[in-house]
């Protein structure tokens, strides 16, 4: 909700655009970068990949993807064996009685049929979807790149936390307004709302969000440098959620140090980061590159995305203006331009593919997965284990499950990022998560 009626007056006249409120997802980036709110992104293709005519209607191997698109590509069955989460599945810990909500604008008539088909090509279980819809939630228009991209964003999501924990009970919120019907920050008020409801309403273990508005944006709405109050009209959710010791885990963005102004006519030219990662209530989840095999093996170390910062995308990380230098990506998981992932959607909003299976990259990749392994942590301990955000810093990179990354920078826009080094930094966090086994233990065992 808004702090009071002059705020939501002064938002109004300063005309806060989505376009301010780019932060998680692949969504069509090198035409309309900026333009939603969510973080799935849509990286240009080589211009060694071959024509839409000659690419398959369902997913390939990553070697089949470099061939036809020049980057490899992943499915559920790679990353489930990368982070280990197979064999934790094996031991029987699947997600059973935990939860994972999604909160995203919009009607997704086609969730349960796409999270099917997804399902059945990864051999994973079939799981009902619980759609549940907040005021006057209309229809996506499938031709609009960015409602259609709202459909695949929380396919996307749903799906990544379904690869990661089979046996979980999903629930989708959707809300009335997408980021782009330019009505200030009503859409995010709404997002705000839907959380404290489903947080009140339902046994809710982790709510990841794949979406985000940058600090900086805030600060221009409100009108005064510095100035952030706007973002304490935002927090019930994450309050009530957290309150009730929900896991929040929210993507770091695609812009590297810096992001969209509030105009929506550029970045701003030194650093910012997207609320809600930088939160201190939420775990940030940043991206990474993946090297696999056919067969899910690594093949070289993960990398922090970085390769794609002139295409339209580099994994978000920086300090909060808000909550004095707190880091806003924590760890890493799959997100990168160069390790897309494969889901099933029936709307796509990006660029150069077709609704079905999609090839998809960004931060919003990365935070439903964290989300996903959190929850089996979560079964072993017995409960819900709230903010994970200490205890995932107190495993230390290259320990009890974790990878450490070391290299690349997300400089990005003529801004200077950060860069990953030996042990824990501001780019990537602890690292990423390279035994589930023993991460889930560590973690568990740290929030009992």
């Amino acid at each position: 909700m808004f702090t009071t009626l002059a705020a939501a007056a002064a938002l109004a006249a300063a005309g806060v655009l989505p376009a301010a409120m780019a932060a998680g997802s692949d969504t069509a980036a090198s035409s309309h970068q900026g333009r939603v709110g969510t973080f799935m992104s849509d990286i240009p293709e080589p211009k060694t990949a071959r024509t839409a005519a000659d690419k398959p209607a369902e997913p390939g191997t990553p070697a089949e993807c470099k061939e036809l698109y020049g980057r490899p590509c992943y499915t559920a069955r790679h990353l489930r064996h990368a982070y280990g989460v197979d064999r934790l599945n094996a031991r029987g810990i699947q997600g059973q009685g935990e939860t994972i909500a999604v909160v995203m604008p919009q009607k997704h008539a086609t969730v349960q049929s796409d999270m099917n088909k997804f399902s059945d090509e990864m051999d994973l279980p079939r799981t009902k979807v619980e759609v549940i819809e907040r005021g006057e939630v209309t229809e996506p228009d499938p031709e609009d790149p960015s409602e259609a991209g709202n459909v695949q964003e929380a396919n996307l999501d749903l799906q990544m936390a379904h690869a990661m924990a089979p046996r979980a009970k999903l629930i989708l919120v959707s809300t009335a307004h997408n980021w782009d019907d330019a009505k200030g920050l009503a859409p995010w008020k709404e997002i705000s709302d839907a959380i404290d409801w489903v947080s009140r309403n339902r046994d809710v273990t982790a709510i990841s969000m794949s979406y985000g508005i940058f600090e900086r944006a805030l600060a221009d709405a409100a009108g005064t440098p510095g100035d952030y109050h706007l973002v304490n009209g935002l927090r019930r959710g994450l309050k009530t959620a957290a309150g009730r010791d929900i896991s929040l885990f929210a993507a770091t963005g695609n812009h590297g140090p810096t992001g969209p102004t509030l105009q929506g006519d550029g970045v701003y030219p030194d650093r910012t980061v997207p609320w809600p990662a930088s939160d201190p209530l939420v775990t940030g989840v940043g991206a990474t590159d993946l090297y696999l095999t056919d067969k899910g093996e690594r093949t070289a170390p993960d990398r922090l995305w970085t390769d794609d910062a002139k295409l339209g995308g580099v994994s978000g990380s920086g300090r909060s203006l808000i909550w004095k230098g707190r880091p806003s990506a924590d760890l890493t998981a799959v997100g990168g331009g160069s390790s897309r992932t494969w889901i099933y959607s029936s709307m796509n909003g990006l660029e150069g593919q077709k609704p079905g299976w999609t090839r998809v990259a960004g931060t919003s990749a990365a935070s439903p997965a964290v989300a996903g392994i959190t929850v089996l942590a979560a079964q072993q301990a017995g409960h819900r284990l709230g903010n994970v955000t200490r205890a995932v810093r107190a495993i230390r990179p290259n320990t009890r499950g974790t990878y450490d990354l070391y290299t690349g920078c997300n400089t990005a826009w003529d801004v200077e990022g950060f860069c990953a080094k030996p042990g824990m930094d501001t780019a990537s966090g602890t690292g990423t998560i390279n035994d589930a086994v023993r991460w889930t233990r560590a973690l568990a065992a740290a929030r009992r």
